[in-house]
């Protein structure tokens, strides 16, 4: 809902001709290509991080966004570390790893230099600069999105739930035993890695919903698997 409230409010930066706006209490950056469709949040903060850290430096990103940003910044030598969600997680998460930038797929960016605050507006600086000042290159910002944009990306599915945690632990140990064969984590939810796709389940802190995120190398088994969850989770859901 936010977001389609936003849209329709869109304007242009002056210099730099990037489509933007801001959610109302304007610590959301939101950002559409030219042909006016939105770029994902963790798209537009790779490029801002692109921007701010250098080799050697430390970034933090929640666990929902793309694999690709941890594969960018890991080839030019910049530390990644994947977050819980929400601004409190991300924060401490940065002042225990000295990070320079830290990043939400919801479009939510810290910065070290303004003591780990959001700072929308200095990241559209950033995002400018880097769309505008490299002479050589010349790259508009759908050229700096490539990088971020390997993979087949769900960003968040929402799926509603009779209570809000009471029986998350149930859906989690089903979800364990049914996709077994991947790598398990649950530092936030619950999370499953295979070598070709990955996807995170986790209840909602504020609402009794249950959000997917999913990632595929290919659009076959992005949709084969998307169609899959989907199913799953919204039987395991209603039951909830």
């Amino acid at each position: 809902k936010y977001f389609g409230e936003v849209y329709k409010n869109f304007r242009r930066a002056e210099a730099d001709k990037i489509p933007h706006s801001f959610d109302f209490d304007r610590d959301r950056l939101i950002v559409k290509d030219k042909k006016g469709n939105k770029i994902r949040g963790d798209i537009i903060g790779g490029i801002i991080a692109d921007a701010v850290a250098k080799k050697g430096d430390a970034i933090v990103y929640d666990l929902r966004c793309s694999k690709a940003i941890p594969e960018y910044f890991r080839n030019k030598g910049i530390r990644t570390f994947p977050s819980m969600v929400g601004h409190f997680n991300i924060k401490k998460l940065m002042r225990k790893k000295n990070a320079v930038f830290g990043m939400e797929m919801t479009g939510h960016y810290y910065f070290k230099k303004f003591h780990y605050c959001e700072s929308p507006d200095f990241g559209l600086r950033k995002l400018a600069e880097s769309a505008t000042t490299d002479k050589k290159t010349k790259k508009n910002i759908n050229e700096l999105a490539g990088p971020f944009m390997k993979y087949w990306h769900s960003e968040v599915i929402n799926f509603p739930a009779r209570k809000r945690l009471s029986d998350w632990k149930k859906t989690a140990a089903k979800l364990k035993k049914e996709y077994a064969g991947g790598a398990v984590n649950f530092m936030d939810g619950i999370t499953v890695e295979f070598s070709n796709w990955w996807f995170n389940v986790r209840p909602s802190n504020t609402e009794p919903l249950i959000r997917l995120v999913m990632e595929a190398n290919s659009k076959k088994i992005f949709e084969e698997k998307n169609r899959e969850l989907r199913n799953l989770l919204r039987d395991w859901s209603s039951k909830y």
